[in-house]
């Protein structure tokens, strides 16, 4: 054996050994930036939940607003009925405190009063749904956050695994081609 063929055989190994380091050290690398981008798009998530929530609540506060708003109409109206019938009843020649324009009136107070709190009630039914929703758009960000940080950790632990086994059967290789060297070496001395 000349002195050419260990040099040879101990630069093949290198370069094989090297060659495994670089490739553990890219199956790392290419792990680690997807569990990066991963972690990036849970900032978006979280984000869009929060976007989505305020709209929900800024339809919640628009949903109350427009009730009320109705309420007051009703309040118009029942104010107008009223007018109305004691016009109605001055005209006809009878008085205001007679007993059937006093029921008409209570009848039309009752009315005047239910559609303002049926308005009211409808605006809050409104408003709690759309809080409601916001809230679970939070809640809903937050898991698809939180599973995409888990996502992200197992996307590193496969990465970090991959590496170990590419480092593993690379020096495998690298005993392998040793022993192979060895046992000619050791052949051509007998």
């Amino acid at each position: 054996m000349s002195g050419l063929e260990p040099a040879l055989m101990g630069a093949a190994m290198a370069t094989q050994a090297g060659g495994t380091l670089l490739g553990a050290y890219g199956e790392a690398s290419a792990a680690n930036e997807q569990a990066d981008a991963l972690n990036v798009q849970r900032y978006y998530d979280l984000l869009n939940a929060q976007n989505k929530a305020k709209a929900l609540n800024y339809a919640a506060t628009t949903a109350m607003a427009s009730a009320q708003r109705q309420a007051m109409d009703r309040v118009t109206d029942k104010k107008l009925a009223l007018s109305k019938a004691q016009a109605a009843a001055a005209a006809s020649g009878g008085g205001a405190t007679d007993t059937t324009v006093a029921n008409v009136m209570g009848e039309i107070e009752k009315q005047g009063e239910f559609n303002k709190a049926m308005a009211l009630f409808g605006g809050e039914t409104e408003m709690n749904r759309l809080n409601y929703e916001a809230q679970s758009a939070l809640i809903e960000g937050m898991n698809v956050a939180n599973a995409r940080g888990y996502q992200a950790d197992q996307v590193k632990r496969q990465g970090r695994r991959k590496a170990a086994g590419t480092l593993l059967s690379g020096a495998g290789e690298v005993a392998k081609s040793y022993t192979r060297y060895s046992n000619a070496a050791w052949r051509q001395n007998d």
